[in-house]
């Protein structure tokens, strides 16, 4: 499990995809984007607050 924020994210995007996440950016982003969405719809802070996530097989795992 990885402990992480906005910050890490291009780590997240070189991990998944093996391509710089300026290459990578769109399709990373848009499902990062929906995934931001959901937890400020749920009165979250995904920007600022820190979260977990697991990589299993190269898809990436919210965690609680």
């Amino acid at each position: 499990m990885i402990h992480s924020s906005l910050l890490d994210f291009k780590f997240m995007i070189r991990r998944i995809t093996g391509k710089s996440a300026l290459i990578s950016y769109n399709g990373c982003c848009h499902a990062h984007d929906c995934c931001y969405k959901e937890l400020t719809n749920q009165s979250c802070h995904p920007f600022f607050d820190d979260y977990q996530y697991s990589i299993i097989n190269k898809d990436v795992m919210c965690c609680e």
